[in-house]
This record gives structure tokens, C-alpha cells and sequence, in this order.
């Protein structure tokens, strides 16, 4: 029995938990309002043992007796929910309350609730950190079970959960009991008794959970977070431990201790219970499809999708068991209730069948069908197929090995033509400019170079490119263009004393080409922005190879002799490589933050930073707005991941009835504009979609900024583009639905960003259509806000329809023209 010496509940909190959460997010290691609040009124018990039975008369005694065994130095409680059961369990449980009043509380239900009712009930009466799992027809074998995962849990203060090895009891013409490994005793011993599973060698998260649960309930010991809320799906089937499961893990992990210490009883009560295996797929996977699904759109709203793809591809494999069981059954009505009760899964299901269907429609195209026959439905056929597949990924392998060799074996030539092409005499007259990737003509070097050919005949500038439609646009237009690598391009770009890019020189310019040391670089960048450029460890938010600092090769004003010979050294071999910020020509610096939040980090001179606006804004201070009907942009900024990025572009089509409504009540347009560096296309999705609304349209232009004046409304998220419509003194929507998760996942900001926009923060697209609403009846709405929050982008003494004059000039200056 445990000891009665009590201690205080806060103290042991703050161990077990941590530090407090204020906000309304999920916490995963943090005290919310509601677990503090549990944690004031507690009475010393450190761990409550929920223990749900129903028609367990056999079976309860056997769990009781091995809760009340347990050897601890804390104090616990065992709370019993007898679910109105029609045997005498509900006696049984009386019998044991009277007998052991301190420890076990009694939980009679005057009607049936089911199983995951009955258990949440049981532990939002608890007010204890730690919550262990034992359902009625189970049992316990180790008497120092709860010490063993009570210390466990303390000494992890960053697990949300842990568990341990469980022995199945099952009767051997028990129907399941073929799909379980034995070990060399003949017993079945959760997690190893699962056919293929190793366990990892690290603790386990929420994903290592979905295809395989490797813990029983029984074993299951938890760090508590009662301010999660269950959902209403969660209460209406069977099943609640995995869910439970999923949901008190979040993003945080689970602990293994290899003791075995509980038995899982099969027992032939319950509702997952059945008599074979095709009744027990067609009956058990409805209720799998009710959590599997609301698992996943809980981790899409909770937890920015973590864990989705693995809970979707777990929905495609219980599809599988569920169909194929119920069609050899003939069960019809089953396949309809699916269909009806669960219509998005069964379309992820049917997706799936249209995908390897797909594949197995090329493969025939291949082998033809008896040779696809010999090869999928033959056991020794698929044998030897799979050394072809070997052979072939070995020759990919190889070829991808080549590839990168290849690539490598560039960086000779780079650094030998750097520093050849830097012997070249420079014209201070000549200067080159190129596009994001040495492709595409939009942006800040676009109408840079527009300016100067239109204004400044003195300078002789020339547009490089590899892009064959912008090499003959320009053409067109009788402006200065050329190819890179050309013999002219070469001849060009290496005598050039200015290369402008608005992106970065690795991407933008190489060596080969005739970039060298001499190039002076005049970085207009893309953008006055939230997104965290950098920080003291590097650049970040890019993949662009070599862009890194570069103190450690170049010399700073306090290095010693030797130490700044030692830099000069590794420059001459390292620089073509290298972006080198620190040796920047001119920096442009529309406002304070780009000195703040980019120069300072990425190590620009103050001195080489020019305060300047951008060019790109031209035709934002020369906007003329359409009166009616009233346009508005959607324009959110890329993501890096893809699946996010999907998600981001579902949302807005799920959202189209919502947006056409109001676009019809309040005589609107919306236009959907994708960032133009968004590495997938989208086009045709959207266009089917939108092709039935009639005011929601996609632009699809190119470059946004000859229109950007005609918007009345702008939404966007992190994307530049909202801070110069918001020059404009008009409305921006700051939509973030994703907010949590692009701080960890993606760029992040190294600026407050909720304190720093110049507009309202939304995460649904019902408060944003609220938002377009209210700014449509009073446009001036956020003026002043819109006003202090662009001082520090925007310096209004350097901004201005003047931006490309003002950066001319300066260049011309420094450079003595």
C-alpha cells in the first residue's frame, strides 16, 4: 500500500509540468488555466487510476486487488466507473469503495454512457499531474508499477506520457491470436508480439503511433493536460484510449519501460469483441474511420497538421480492411453507411484506388497483362522483380551520386574564371542585372532596369538571362539584353563594374558566367518583410548554396596581422563560393527595419546600407483604385513545405461559397494571387473551382504591381507585398491560420510580428470575411494604426516615386561617374 505522507501539490506540478501557459493554445509541457486550477485544489494525490468496467463480475476483483498492491511513496486514488452494467459488477465495486474509502471512489452510472464518456468523466474529476489507464477486465502484475512510471515521469519532465511491456491473456482459439508472434515461452508480450515492429531506440511521438499502437491501455501512465478539450466526434463510438492517446501526446513524446507490468485480458465482453476476422474488421473499422478522422482534422487545427499524412495514410489502410472485409462478407449496407457517415474518408480511400490503379494501368503498359499477372500475383515473380528494383535504385543512386560530382566539380572552374575574369578592366558605365535564378523579368530588378533605360542613357545596362521568353520580350521591346553564358554575356557581365540583384548573387549570378571579385553588388533585395532573414547562426529562410556569412574570411578592422593574413588566405579560395554580405556595394534600405532586421545580421556595413525605397513601388504611389464593384486580393506569401502549402490552397477553395456570398452582399471582386515563387502550380485545381463562382477570380499575372492600386482590400499573411499596398492607406487583412507552425516550421520572425503588422490578425476565414465586411463600410478604419506601424518599414523622407533616382544617383556617386 502507499504511504500517507502528503506533500505540496504545486511544487510537485512545477517539477512534473513545468512553466505555465497563459495563452489559449494547446499546451504540450505547459500549465494551462484549467490544469493550474486543478493543481490549487488538489490533496496531495500525485496519481489517479482511472479504471472504466462494464459486465467485468469476473474480471474486477482481479484489477482492484492489483491497484490496491501498489507499493508507493505518494499517495493515489483509484476512480471506477461501473457503466450500468447488467451483472454484478456495480456490487462488486460498492464492496471494495466501503472497504478502502481513501483510495477508491466509485463512479455508478444511473445509465450507460460508453466507454470513452465513462472514461473522460472519470478524469475530469481528477485533479492530480499523473493519470494511469486500467480498464476492468485487465490487471496489473508488478507491485511497484506505479513507482516505477511515477519516478520515470519526474526524472522526464519533457515526456507526456510513458508505458511499459503488457502480456496478452487470450484463449487459444482466440480468432486474433495468429496475427501475434510468440516468444520462445510461447507468450504474447506487447510491443514485441507485433508482427514487423521494432521498437525505435528514442522516445516515441504521436506518428510512431498511428500505424501501430505499441503500448496497451493498461500500461499507460500520463502527464495530464486538462485544459485539452475533447470533441464531440470523440464521444461517439467505441473507442477512446487511442484518441486519448493522440491527443494528450501532441507534438510532445512518450517514455518506454521495459518492465512488464500489466496483462491485457481477452476476454469475450466489449464492444470490440467479435467472432472472426472479416466481422471484426467490418464491424470495428466504422468506429476507426469516426477518430481516425477526427484526429486529423484536430491535428490540422491544433497542431498545423502534424501528424496528417500518417493518420490519412492510416485511414487508406483501414479502407483497405474495412472494403475488402465487408465485399467478402456481401455486406452492402456496411459500404453505404460508409460512404454516408464518413464521406471524406472514403474519398482519401477512393483516391487512393484511383493513384495505384493509375500505376498498375503503366505497369500493364509495360509488361503487358500476363507479364503484370507473373509479376503482382506471383509470390517467386515478385522475388525476382525485387532484384531488378534493387539494381535500379542502385543505378539511380549512382546517377544521383554522378549528378552531385558533376555539380562539385563546377567549383574549379568558378574559382579559376573568378579570379581570371577579375583582371578584366571594369567600365564604370556598364552595369548588368538579372532575375530571381538568373530567370523570369518581375520585381524590384525589373523596374530598376526599366528606369534606367528609360531615364538614363548614360548608363549602359544590359539584362542577363537563361530565360528564352524574357530574352525575346525584351527583344521586342529594343531593350539591352543578353544570354548568360554567351561569349557577349561573358564579355559583358565580366567587364561590368554593377551587378543589381534583388534576390541573392549565388542565385542570381556565377563566376563561370563572368561574376568576379570586382563585381560590385547593389542588392535591392525583394521586399520590406516579417520573415526572419537571419540570426546569429546564419542566414536562414533560403537553400541557396553558399549564401552564409562570411567573417571568417573577411577581415574585420579588429583581427591582428596575423589573423587577417590568415582570412586574406582562405578568401582567395573560398570567396566564389560565398555571397559575402560583408563586402555588399550598396545595401537599399527602405526603413529601419531592413537595417535592424537583415544589414545587422547578416553583417552589411552600415555604411554600404543606402536608405532608399523600392523600385517596384512606382506604381503603388501612382495607384488609381476601381470604385465598384470593390476588388480585393488574397496574395499569401510561399511555403517551403508542400503539404502546408496544399492545405493553404484548400482552405481558400473550401472557403469559396463563404466568399462568394459576401462578395454578391457587399458588390465585390476577390482575386487569389499565389506568390510567384511558389514552387508548385495550382492553376487548374483552382480554375475548376473557382470557374463556378462568379467573383472570384485567380490572377494570374505575372507581376502584381501595375494592378496593385486598382485593390481596395488586401489579405494577406507574411508577405511583403501587404506593407506596400499598406503605403496606400488602405485596409490589410493579416490572415495566419498558420501562425504557430510557420514560426517553428518555416522562416519565423526575428520582428514581433502580431505587434508589428499594420492590420487585423485572423486565423479563419469566417473572421476574415468579417474584417472584409467592416472595412468595406469604413475604409479609414486602422488609418492611424497603418500610419505608426509603417514608420519603421517605411522612412517617408526616402520613399517615394523617386525610389530608382534616388539609387542611380547614389551609385553613380560612389562609383565617381
Amino acid at each position: 500500500m502507499h504511504s500517507n505522507e502528503d506533500f505540496k501539490y504545486a511544487a510537485l506540478f512545477q517539477k512534473s509540468t513545468g512553466k505555465f501557459c497563459t495563452d489559449n493554445s494547446l499546451p504540450d509541457l505547459t500549465m494551462g488555466p484549467e490544469t493550474a486550477a486543478r493543481a490549487a485544489k488538489n490533496d496531495g494525490c500525485a496519481v489517479t487510476i482511472c479504471c472504466i468496467t462494464y459486465k467485468h463480475e469476473d474480471y474486477i476483483h482481479s484489477a482492484l486487488d492489483s491497484f490496491l498492491m501498489q507499493k508507493t511513496n505518494f499517495k493515489f486514488k483509484v476512480f471506477v466507473g461501473e457503466d450500468h452494467g447488467p451483472d454484478g459488477t456495480a456490487d462488486i465495486v460498492r464492496e471494495y469503495a466501503e472497504k478502502y474509502p481513501d483510495i477508491i471512489v466509485p463512479f455508478l452510472r444511473e445509465k450507460n454512457m460508453g466507454a470513452p464518456a465513462n472514461l473522460i468523466d472519470l478524469c475530469n474529476h481528477a485533479d492530480s499531474p499523473y493519470i494511469a489507464f486500467c480498464e476492468g477486465d485487465d490487471y496489473w502484475v508488478d507491485e511497484y508499477k506505479l513507482q516505477k512510471q511515477y519516478d520515470y515521469m519526474q526524472a522526464h519532465d519533457d515526456i507526456r506520457m510513458c508505458f511499459t511491456r503488457t502480456k496478452i491473456d487470450a484463449p487459444k482459439d482466440w480468432y486474433l491470436r495468429s496475427y501475434y508472434k510468440t516468444d520462445k515461452n510461447g507468450e504474447m508480450i506487447m510491443p514485441e508480439t507485433f508482427p514487423h515492429y521494432k521498437m525505435p531506440k528514442r522516445d516515441l511521438t504521436a506518428k510512431d503511433c498511428i500505424s501501430i499502437i505499441p503500448m496497451h491501455t493498461s500500461s499507460q501512465f500520463y502527464r495530464w493536460n486538462y485544459d485539452l478539450k475533447f470533441p464531440e466526434w470523440f464521444f461517439g463510438g467505441l473507442e477512446g484510449a487511442f484518441p486519448i492517446l493522440m491527443m494528450q501526446l501532441g507534438k510532445g513524446s512518450a517514455g518506454f519501460l521495459p518492465d512488464i507490468t500489466s496483462v491485457y485480458r481477452r476476454s469475450d465482453v466489449g464492444g470490440l469483441m467479435h467472432e472472426n476476422l472479416p466481422e471484426h474488421f467490418v464491424k470495428t473499422r466504422m468506429d476507426y474511420f469516426r477518430f481516425l478522422m477526427g484526429l486529423r482534422d484536430f491535428f490540422t487545427k491544433n497542431y498545423d497538421s502534424y501528424c496528417k499524412i500518417e493518420l490519412e495514410n492510416r485511414i487508406k489502410a483501414e479502407g483497405y480492411n474495412f472494403l475488402s472485409n465487408a465485399i467478402k462478407l456481401d455486406d452492402n449496407e456496411a459500404i453505404n453507411n460508409f460512404i454516408q457517415k464518413y464521406p471524406q474518408a472514403f474519398r482519401i480511400c477512393l483516391e487512393t484506388y484511383l493513384s495505384f490503379y493509375s500505376d498498375s494501368r503503366a505497369l500493364i503498359n509495360v509488361c503487358k497483362w500476363k507479364g503484370y499477372q507473373l509479376i503482382v500475383r506471383k509470390r517467386y515473380f515478385r522475388y525476382l522483380l525485387s532484384f531488378y528494383a534493387l539494381f535500379a535504385r542502385i543505378m539511380y543512386k549512382l546517377y544521383t551520386v554522378g549528378r552531385n560530382v558533376a555539380k562539385k566539380s563546377l567549383a574549379l572552374p568558378n574559382w579559376l574564371f573568378y579570379w581570371i575574369y577579375t583582371l578584366v578592366p571594369k567600365k564604370k558605365n556598364l552595369w548588368v542585372i538579372s532575375g530571381f535564378y538568373k530567370n523570369g523579368y518581375l520585381d524590384n530588378t525589373k523596374y530598376f532596369y526599366e528606369y534606367i533605360t528609360e531615364n538614363h542613357p548614360e548608363i549602359d545596362i544590359v539584362w542577363l538571362t537563361r530565360d528564352q521568353e524574357v530574352y525575346d520580350y525584351l527583344k521586342s521591346l529594343k531593350r539591352p539584353v543578353c544570354k548568360f553564358g554567351t561569349v557577349k554575356g561573358i564579355r559583358i557581365m565580366s567587364r561590368a563594374s554593377i551587378a543589381v540583384t534583388d534576390h541573392f548573387v549565388m542565385s542570381d549570378y556565377s563566376p563561370i558566367y563572368g561574376f568576379n571579385n570586382r563585381t560590385k553588388v547593389v542588392q535591392l533585395w525583394h521586399g520590406v518583410g516579417f520573415k526572419a532573414m537571419g540570426d546569429a547562426n546564419g542566414v536562414r529562410n533560403t537553400n541557396v548554396r553558399g549564401v552564409r556569412y562570411s567573417r571568417d574570411i573577411v577581415p574585420d578592422k579588429n583581427d591582428g596581422l596575423f589573423k587577417r593574413i590568415a582570412k586574406k588566405i582562405k578568401y582567395f579560395f573560398a570567396a566564389p563560393g560565398r555571397e559575402l554580405f560583408e563586402r555588399y556595394f550598396l545595401f537599399i534600405c527602405p526603413g529601419q527595419e531592413r537595417i535592424d532586421m537583415i544589414a545587422d545580421f547578416w553583417h552589411v556595413p552600415h555604411e554600404n546600407c543606402f536608405m532608399a525605397g523600392h523600385p517596384r513601388d512606382l506604381p503603388v504611389y501612382n495607384a488609381v483604385r476601381q470604385e465598384k464593384p470593390i476588388k480585393i486580393i488574397y496574395a499569401p506569401t510561399y511555403r517551403f513545405d508542400f503539404e502546408h502549402e496544399k492545405m493553404l490552397v484548400q482552405n481558400f477553395l473550401d472557403a469559396v461559397p463563404k466568399i462568394q456570398s459576401l462578395m454578391e452582399k457587399i458588390d465585390a471582386e476577390l482575386y487569389l494571387r499565389m506568390h510567384p515563387h511558389t514552387w508548385r502550380n495550382y492553376s487548374s485545381k483552382i480554375n475548376h473551382i473557382l470557374n463556378k463562382s462568379s467573383r472570384i477570380f485567380l490572377h494570374d499575372k505575372k507581376d502584381v504591381y501595375p494592378d496593385i492600386g486598382t485593390f481596395s482590400i488586401l489579405i494577406s499573411d507574411y508577405s511583403s507585398i501587404s506593407l506596400d499596398f499598406a503605403i496606400l492607406d488602405r485596409p490589410v487583412i493579416y490572415y495566419t491560420p498558420d501562425y504557430n507552425w510557420f514560426i517553428e516550421n518555416e522562416a519565423g520572425f526575428n520582428i514581433d510580428f502580431p505587434n508589428a503588422i499594420p492590420g487585423p490578425m485572423t486565423s479563419s476565414w469566417e473572421e476574415t470575411l468579417e474584417c472584409v465586411e467592416e472595412y468595406c463600410k469604413h475604409p479609414e478604419k486602422d488609418a492611424d494604426l497603418r500610419a505608426e506601424k509603417l514608420k519603421y518599414f517605411f522612412d517617408k523622407s526616402v520613399n517615394g516615386p523617386d525610389n530608382s533616382e534616388r539609387i542611380v544617383g547614389e551609385i553613380k556617386r560612389r562609383l565617381g561617374i
